[in-house]
């Protein structure tokens, strides 16, 4: 066979091993570069971010719970304003409770407790809690302590106050047997977030 006749039938195979080495050195290329994790990145640094719980904080301001009479006669009555302050970051519920020292007074004495101040009458500003008797045991005067809403329970905006009105009166019909008992009385607010409230 001549030396042309040689060469034309090489060239077919020529041009199919030169288009198998076009596809295959890029494949081979990417599969070698997969296979070495050889891959690009970047990375970036965002601010230093910061992260703080709120806080529940429920003050007593304006203090003027001055229920000290010494001569309270069947009939009289003896008030006392409180008011309680937001002053934290959330939105909160307070229960208001109280307890006595006990006695004969403490069995006779009956509260009343309403929003708003002495000045104001009950009716018009929203009573509260109505005739209670506050003995030993401490109980419930506005609202409830328990976790969660509860019935009665007041609630306060961030920032918001509340001022209660509280009345201790001994009624006309108090035996002669109380003259002269003394009685102490013990009040408590406990506070938790209102988390059906928007802070």
């Amino acid at each position: 066979m001549s030396e042309v006749a040689e060469r034309r039938r090489l060239a077919p195979v020529l041009l199919v091993l030169l288009g198998l080495l076009v596809v295959a050195v890029p494949f081979g290329v990417a599969w070698w570069s997969r296979q070495s994790s050889a891959t690009f990145a970047d990375s970036e640094l965002i601010g230093v971010n910061r992260l703080g719980a709120a806080t529940l904080d429920l003050e007593v301001g304006n203090l003027d719970v001055d229920l000290e009479a010494t001569n309270l006669a069947p009939g009289d009555e003896v008030t006392g304003t409180l008011e309680l302050v937001n002053a934290g970051d959330l939105p909160l519920r307070y229960a208001l409770t109280a307890s006595s020292s006990g006695g004969l007074l403490a069995d006779w004495l009956r509260w009343d407790v309403w929003a708003g101040t002495c000045a104001a009458s009950p009716g018009a500003s929203g009573l509260v809690a109505e005739g209670l008797q506050i003995g030993v045991s401490r109980r419930a005067v506005v609202g409830d302590v328990a976790t969660g809403a509860q019935p009665g329970d007041r609630t306060l905006a961030v920032g918001a106050s509340e001022t209660l009105c509280l009345q201790a009166t001994l009624p006309i019909a108090a035996p002669n047997e109380v003259q002269g008992a003394i009685t102490t009385i013990d009040l408590a607010v406990v506070a938790e977030h209102d988390l059906g409230a928007q802070p």
